[in-house]
C-alpha cells in the first residue's frame, strides 16, 4: 500500500512514534518497524530514522508486503548518522493501515 506524500507534506506529519534505527544494518530497521508498528492503531504514522542505504528500497517494498502504508521519506543532514558508511540519515514514514 502507497500513499506518497510530497517532501512539504511530509516535513508536517505529526508521527505517533520515532524509531531510531540509526546504525543499523538491514535487515534490523524492517525487523524493528515491524515490530513497532503492530502497537500502533490504524492510521497512526510512525517515523523511522535510518541511514542503512538499503532502506531505500526495503521500506517501499515491505510496505508493499504487509500491506502497510509508505508514505515516503526525507533525507536529514542534521541529524547523526551512527553508520560509518553512511553519507545521511533517512526519516521514513510508514502508517500503520492494518489496525491491531
Amino acid at each position: 500500500m502507497s500513499d506518497l506524500l510530497s517532501p512539504s507534506e511530509l516535513s508536517n506529519v505529526q508521527p505517533s512514534f520515532v524509531l531510531d534505527a540509526r546504525g543499523k544494518l538491514c535487515p534490523e530497521p524492517i525487523k524493528m518497524t515491524s515490530k513497532k508498528i503492530k502497537e500502533l492503531g490504524h492510521g497512526e504514522v510512525m517515523e523511522v530514522l535510518a541511514d542503512d542505504e538499503a532502506s531505500l528500497n526495503d521500506f517501499p517494498s515491505w510496505a508493499k508486503v504487509t500491506g502497510q502504508g509508505y508514505l515516503g521519506h526525507l533525507e536529514d543532514d542534521a541529524l547523526e548518522t551512527k553508520n560509518p558508511h553512511a553519507g545521511v540519515v533517512r526519516r521514513f514514514f510508514v502508517r500503520q493501515a492494518k489496525g491491531k
